[in-house]
């Protein structure tokens, strides 16, 4: 797991990078402030956007405020929006960035796609509403 990559580096300085455990340990390297590890992690992570990495790796380039991951990735979704949007990860997307991708012109998704896509992903961030059908 991450956590095992992380004590690798530190008991060896060697950064042995997988890509299953690639986001995970990009989040724990920057919550223990590890910079090289950081680097390397963000660098790996960049060069794998693919359609069902996208999503959850610009949730954690949120989070930790990594600015060229966050425009490497929304450059990818708007390109990219239908197959994003829809791809079941979507829903790891924090709203205010969904709000950013659907007011942004670039985006490459048709208007049904993109409601489609907004339903799935509200009902994944607050449930089923009463009375929704």
């Amino acid at each position: 797991d991450a956590f095992s990559d992380l004590l690798t580096y530190m008991y060896s300085g060697k950064v042995n990078i997988r890509p299953e455990h690639a986001i995970e340990a990009l989040s724990v390297s920057m919550y223990y402030q590890i910079e090289p590890l950081v680097r390397a992690y963000s660098s790996f992570a960049e060069a794998c956007i693919k359609v069902d990495t996208v999503s959850i790796l610009v949730a954690s380039a949120l989070q930790f405020d990594l600015h060229p991951t966050i425009e490497r990735c929304e450059q990818f979704i708007l390109l990219n929006g239908s197959a994003v949007m829809l791809h079941p990860t979507f829903e790891a997307v924090p709203e205010e960035f969904v709000i950013r991708l659907l007011d942004n012109d670039a985006l490459n998704v048709s208007e049904v796609d993109a409601f489609e896509a907004v339903v799935k992903w509200g009902k994944a961030k607050f449930g089923e509403q009463p009375g929704s059908e």
